[in-house]
């Protein structure tokens, strides 16, 4: 797969740009079939990383990337697996798989361990997906929950639907609610196997994403708080620069010249057609040809964002439709889908750290200001909001794992 930081919008695999991290990895899998559970259905040994492992990231990290994070923070080795689970897919059951990283019990750690789910960001093809990346190479999303977890917490990773095990369906991108139950039976999934490993925790919960792992991470606060999911405490949140306005994030992009990522765009629209069964010409009611009839070949799970940002057009006047553009409520289907999906009209009560730069012109960053206004006009005294300033959708990255490090 070929990588483009500046286009290829995935969020925490720039982490380690320039790290040289090329540990073989110790790969003794063999399958874990696992009975009588209600959501995990396998787990896989993926490898062994050690405290040095971490220690050589973050010191790559620190020189390059202005990370922050102090190698006493970095204190057992952990172990690494891959567990496939239960969920559900438009009233079907689905397999769906995810990493979940495990510190090493050691001298002076602790008795028991909280638990963080980390949302990935938007990535175009299957080959980025968490349990297909492993722990190895060059650059490598993976290597920031196993720091994480490596300081002294669980963490898990799902690959979310359309990806992993289920990568036969297209990802169902910026869709509310089954974005939230897939994640929350990986945490299920995920408790049931560090039962079955006799891991204990303390069942604390936290939940962390950047970009479409923020509206992730957003949908999933939302969720857990109108029900909870037992035996864990939710604790906080710590969503950052996504889209949760979805309509205020449509009125933003219509009134621009260009869009330098029309793939999430075209991601949006074949994630809600595949999704809600919509007609074929869902695509022609707001993107002009020939691009309405390129989406479906594009967005393969194989194409990279770069691949399909060429297939497109920055240019919005020439993607978009103009009546679209001009009177995007007009669209009743996309608008009534785009106001389903905003995970806005709840009231926090449990504490949610926001964070977004405010140079980001990818996702807005106004987005994130007026969403946590909402909040607190609604009645919410939890949702803390950080602007990174100066910083963009790529650079507001690195000091968000700064502050989420700071705060766990």
């Amino acid at each position: 797969m070929k990588f483009n930081f500046k286009k290829y919008f995935f969020v925490f695999v720039t982490f380690l740009l320039f790290v040289y991290f090329s540990c073989a990895p110790d790969k003794k899998s063999s399958d874990k079939p696992v009975d009588e559970d209600k959501y995990l259905t396998s787990s896989q040994f993926i490898t062994k990383k050690t405290k040095q492992d971490s220690l050589g990231i973050l010191k790559n990290a620190r020189q390059f990337l202005g990370i922050t994070i102090e190698d006493g923070n970095v204190k057992q080795d952990v172990n690494t697996y891959k567990i496939e689970y239960k969920t559900d897919y438009k009233g079907r059951e689905k397999i769906a798989s995810a990493v979940v990283i495990i510190p090493i019990q050691n001298n002076g750690a602790p008795d028991s361990y909280s638990v963080l789910v980390y949302n990935h960001g938007t990535i175009a093809n299957n080959a980025g997906a968490p349990t297909q990346l492993g722990f190895s190479g060059l650059v490598n999303q993976n290597y920031l929950p196993m720091i994480l977890s490596s300081a002294g917490i669980i963490t898990v990773v799902p690959d979310y639907l359309g990806y992993g095990s289920s990568k036969d369906i297209t990802h169902p991108y910026f869709v509310k609610d089954v974005s939230a139950s897939t994640v929350r039976d990986s945490i299920s999934a995920a408790y049931e196997f560090l039962q079955k490993e006799k891991i204990a925790i303390n069942k604390n919960l936290y939940a962390m994403g950047y970009s479409e792992g923020g509206y992730v991470t957003m949908v999933l606060h939302e969720s857990l708080e109108k029900s909870p999911l037992s035996p864990f405490n939710f604790k906080a949140s710590f969503p950052a620069a996504g889209g949760y306005d979805i309509i205020a994030f449509r009125d933003y992009v219509v009134k621009l010249t260009e869009y330098k990522e029309p793939f999430f765009l075209a991601f949006v629209a074949k994630g809600y057609r595949t999704f809600y069964d919509l007609p074929n010409d869902f695509y022609s009611k707001f993107i002009k040809s020939p691009f309405d009839s390129k989406i479906d070949g594009l967005i393969n799970g194989e194409n990279d964002s770069t691949k399909i940002n060429e297939g497109l057009t920055k240019t919005v006047a020439n993607l978009l439709t103009e009546e679209f553009r001009k009177n995007p409520d007009k669209i009743s289907i996309l608008k009534e889908k785009f106001e389903l999906n905003s995970p806005i009209n709840f009231v926090p009560t449990v504490k949610m750290f926001m964070y977004h730069g405010d140079e980001d012109v990818t996702v807005p960053y106004n987005n994130s200001v007026k969403v946590k206004d909402k909040f607190n006009k609604a009645g919410s005294s939890v949702v803390s909001f950080k602007n990174f300033s100066g910083k963009d959708h790529e650079s507001a990255i690195y000091p968000y794992i700064n502050q989420v490090f700071a705060e766990l």
